[in-house]
């Protein structure tokens, strides 16, 4: 019995710090998930160089401040659900979004 190596063992806490990290990932992606679904990084850059030449109307800009918003929301409440240990509350996508992603 000598020749066993406790130090392999994992205990109740590293297993647990080991479930919320994976929590933690999954949720993350799950929110970048849900905002690439909507519009990926190539669009967003595209409305953000459109927003900043000046291209988008008042209407269009009120729908990419709105989006810029969810975004940021969306990622919250994936953060949110991480603390709280509860399901996360996934915010809704702008409306108008859709509509906007699909000219850029």
């Amino acid at each position: 019995m000598a020749n066993i190596d406790f130090s392999k063992v994992q205990t109740n806490e590293a297993r647990a710090v080991r479930k919320q990290k994976d929590v933690r990932v999954a949720l993350k992606a799950e929110a970048r998930r849900r905002i690439a679904a909507v519009f990926d990084d190539r669009t967003q850059m595209n409305l953000v160089g459109a927003a900043i030449a000046g291209d988008l109307s008042r209407a269009e800009m009120a729908v990419f401040r709105a989006s810029r918003l969810w975004n940021a929301e969306t990622l919250a409440a994936s953060r949110a659900a991480v603390s709280s240990g509860a399901d996360p509350v996934w915010p809704d996508a702008p409306t108008g979004l859709a509509e906007l992603v699909a000219r850029f």
